[in-house]
């Protein structure tokens, strides 16, 4: 049986001017889509994907 590792936690903070594509970026990276037709953020958006990678786990918290 292979050891378990420990899950490795990261937050990254996505920051920059009103409507460059931040959330764009988040949506393609999380979803693999891409929406023209999104609405702007209004406050705080937060999403948290776990990645499975050779010899770990990830958890990856985009804000």
């Amino acid at each position: 049986m292979a050891p378990v590792s420990a899950l490795a936690k990261y937050k990254l903070v996505f920051l920059g001017d009103q409507s460059v594509g931040k959330t764009s970026i988040i949506t393609r990276f999380m979803y693999d889509k891409f929406d023209n037709t999104y609405q702007a953020t209004i406050g705080i958006d937060f999403l948290s994907k776990t990645m499975y990678l050779e010899d770990r786990t990830v958890r990856l918290q985009l804000w």
